[in-house]
């Protein structure tokens, strides 16, 4: 019998909750679930068990019956929740069936729907088969009343206490950003990224708080950030903001107020008086004022276009955005085209101003406009001519040299990037370093370092050198400050918007070395030690440290990379550090035996030596196909400081015969 019950999305949020701790009991425990006829039906006849137990039971009885709807979806829940395999490790194996990763997700999200709703259609039959059967505990009339009125005290005296200790979670609006309501954060694991270094915060991990995985733009601020969502497709598009100042950190849905609801954010901006500001694909630019929303259009403003990029701040105050009919400024509460027809093409996408006052426009396909704030002069700069890399710009940084002039770098989607200092051009591309030469976003931080947002993951440069930041397909890049006063320079946060990994968060890297590797030794099965020199490699920032001899299959060795903290940091291992030594070769995770992290145990002060070892946890030697004569494989680790990865990556190869 099917009642036709179908979950909403609050049963989804509920089932996804449920999944993601079900093999953590205490969170488990928490779920209303357990109230449900299901459950107190399972536990009629049963002694010795608890109601997660049974939970766990019918969560199991629910995925087998979904089997017979959709194998895909079972194969997915059991999986990612049952397994806790990650979505990469679900991937690697083709399971359910090849696809890409945004897809698998789109499949897991209806999948935890399906499951949602056969319970409720479960649960539903049961109420009506278990109608007065169920055991229900015998009422005490005053023991009744004196425990409901202690509870009642107990509770008002719990809310006056939150309400003291954490305003922020009764705010109304305004709030935020116009919310009605905040969403506490509650850490949903997997979030950390491993082989990128990064917490990536996503729609599946921050229930309530992430609203769509894609995030077309980000703006930090002291407190925390502000995201901005592009869907394809429009339906999970609009605004949020992260608020992590507090104890408690939290999510605010600026969408609240239905104004901004849908919007395919392209820039978002906030300014220095406090207001929010975003540029939006189609629907104009929106405002908040700290009290309410406005949209602003053609229609019922001076705005140019409905088409809108990227929003900028003069050294006035005054707001700016780029449009596909040319650039306005918003002036005396309305907007006002400034140039149009002096543009080398009216249709705009980024813009940046240099400390004389000067104006770089950057044009979707048509190169860079340059407005000369001294002379009242334009000059334009195209591929054609030798200036650009290519016409198609995505994006203007300013940045102060040692020289006391400024260079302006260029974005540019298939040319890389495009540099312009005292009156020369230069180029960077792949050969140089870049990641790629698709760049969707560039920006300066505290460090004057130059940061590059690609398809292929994020680099950025000190002066002479590129480095790498992660590898993961990346559309925007902000920085905020840890410390207001400045006592904390490199502790300011990196955001990054990715295309399908949602929000991502680290440290600055540090600005000179901190960890040094001393040497590297390997232990056998027998017990001997051996410490090779190792290789260093500059250019990549790595050390290769090689197995001496070769192994057989199945024979095992431990490692002892031996570092010292250098420049004063440290390593230290507690709840609010978690040092370690971190595997990062993708989602292969226990490759070989290999740990995944790696503790630092205890504080090391610089100039001391700790050494990190696996020696509970043997490497193995695999496998190798018939025919072969020798293959060699590595690990690659890297040292996790402050939440931040630092000094070089650490290889370990060795070889392996038949």
């Amino acid at each position: 019998m099917e009642t036709g019950i179908k979950a909403t999305e609050a049963d989804y949020s509920k089932f996804r909750t449920a999944l993601n701790s079900y093999n953590h009991v205490t969170d488990l425990a928490k779920s209303d679930l357990i109230k449900s006829c299901l459950i107190q039906k399972h536990l009629i006849d049963k002694t010795g068990t608890s109601p997660v137990e049974e939970l766990r039971e019918v969560l199991r009885e629910l995925t087998n019956l979904l089997e017979e709807i959709n194998p895909d979806y079972a194969d997915i829940i059991r999986g990612r929740y049952f397994e806790e395999l990650t979505v990469g490790e679900m991937l690697a194996v083709h399971r359910p069936s090849p696809m890409a990763e945004r897809t698998l997700k789109k499949h897991q999200r209806q999948a935890i729907f399906e499951l949602a709703s056969l319970f409720l259609q479960r649960e539903e039959i049961c109420r009506q088969e278990m109608q007065g059967k169920l055991p229900l505990p015998a009422k005490k009339k005053n023991r009744g009343k004196t425990v409901l009125a202690a509870v009642t005290v107990a509770a008002f005296l719990l809310v006056v206490y939150v309400f003291i200790q954490f305003p922020a979670l009764f705010k109304t609006t305004p709030g935020l950003c116009g919310e009605t309501s905040l969403q506490e954060d509650t850490p949903v694991s997997p979030r950390f990224l491993y082989p990128q270094g990064v917490t990536a915060y996503t729609a599946e991990n921050t229930p309530g708080g992430i609203l769509y995985d894609r995030v077309r733009a980000v703006f930090g601020v002291s407190n925390g950030v502000v995201i901005g969502y592009f869907d394809q497709e429009g339906e999970s598009s609009g605004l949020s903001y992260f608020d992590r100042s507090g104890e408690i950190k939290v999510w605010a849905n600026c969408n609240d107020s239905g104004i901004t609801q849908n919007a395919k954010v392209n820039s978002v901006l906030v300014d220095t008086s406090g207001q929010i500001w975003a540029a939006t694909d189609g629907q104009g630019v929106f405002r908040f004022d700290g009290k309410k929303w406005q949209q602003f259009t053609p229609e019922n403003s001076g705005l140019p276009s409905a088409a809108t990029f990227e929003l900028d701040e003069d050294t006035g105050g005054q707001v700016w955005v780029a449009t596909t009919d040319g650039v306005a400024k918003f002036d005396k509460g309305d907007w006002h085209t400034q140039y149009k027809n002096e543009l080398f093409h009216n249709q705009v996408y980024a813009l940046a101003f240099d400390q004389a006052g000067d104006i770089w426009v950057g044009h979707i396909f048509a190169g860079i406009s340059f407005f000369n704030n001294t002379d009242g002069t334009w000059e334009w700069f195209q591929e054609s001519t030798g200036e650009l890399s290519s016409n198609n710009i995505r994006g203007i940084a300013v940045r102060p040299e040692a020289d006391g002039w400024e260079s302006v770098w260029v974005a540019t989607d298939g040319g890389g990037l495009s540099v312009y200092h005292r009156g020369e051009w230069r180029q960077f591309g792949t050969e140089d370093g870049l990641p790629s030469v698709h760049i969707q976003a560039i920006a300066v931080d505290r460090f004057n370092r130059v940061w590059v947002a690609t398809d292929q993951g994020v680099s950025f440069y000190d002066g002479e050198n590129w480095s790498v930041y992660n590898h993961l397909n990346t559309l925007s890049i902000a920085f905020s400050p840890e410390c207001i006063d400045d006592s904390c320079p490199e502790d300011d946060h990196v955001w990054t918007g990715t295309d399908a990994n949602g929000l991502t968060h680290s440290r600055l890297p540090y600005q000179q070395e901190t960890v040094e590797v001393n040497r590297i030794c390997f232990v056998d099965q027998d017990n001997n030690l051996t410490c090779p020199a190792f290789q260093e490699d500059a250019a990549t920032n790595s050390v290769t440290a090689a197995y001496p001899g070769e192994l057989s299959p199945g024979e095992t060795f431990y490692f002892e990379i031996h570092v010292t903290p250098v420049n004063g940091y440290q390593l230290v291992l507690d709840a609010s550090r978690g040092d370690s030594l971190n595997f990062i070769g993708g989602d292969e995770a226990g490759l070989y035996g290999a740990y995944i992290k790696i503790p630092a145990d205890g504080v090391t002060e610089s100039g001391q030596t700790f050494v990190f070892s696996n020696r509970n946890n043997l490497i193995g030697a695999p496998e190798i196909p018939a025919g072969s004569e020798q293959e060699t494989f590595s690990i690659p680790w890297r040292i996790w400081m402050n939440t931040r990865y630092t000094g070089p990556v650490i290889n370990i190869e060795f070889a392996v015969t038949p």
